[in-house]
């Protein structure tokens, strides 16, 4: 399987339920790298009747929306953290897509990142 905004990102197996999980993988991934390398981050593209959608694990997916949410608003780290009224390292460990951050807390730094929440919903939905 080929992903239409990820065009680097390929996988190939044998069954549709081996399939699945590895297109979640391989999106989760390919997504923590571009974080991890500040790249941007493709706004997903409208489904197609015939293209089965992947989707990223729910982790990697909120962390995602706080990178999208930071880099739209130009707000740094450091004032994220003074928001949520706590340390930078925090932040940090936040967009670190291999740190295992809560959701609800990842939640409120969304909230806290002034992104307009319609957007972030968008984006996890897609």
């Amino acid at each position: 399987m080929t992903f239409l905004d990820f065009p680097e990102v390929v996988t190939q197996m044998d069954t549709e339920s081996e399939a699945m999980a590895r297109e979640a993988k391989a999106l989760d991934e390919d997504l923590a790298c571009r974080i991890k390398r500040g790249e941007d981050i493709p706004f997903p593209s409208r489904a197609k009747a015939e293209k089965r959608l992947a989707s990223p694990s729910a982790l990697i997916a909120a962390k995602t929306a706080l990178y999208v949410s930071i880099r739209e608003s130009k707000l740094s780290q450091v004032a994220l953290a003074q928001r949520l009224g706590c340390d930078e390292k925090e932040v940090r460990r936040m967009l670190d897509p291999h740190h295992p951050s809560k959701l609800p807390r990842l939640s409120a730094a969304l909230s806290a990142s002034s992104l307009l929440w319609k957007t972030a919903v968008q984006f996890l939905q897609s």
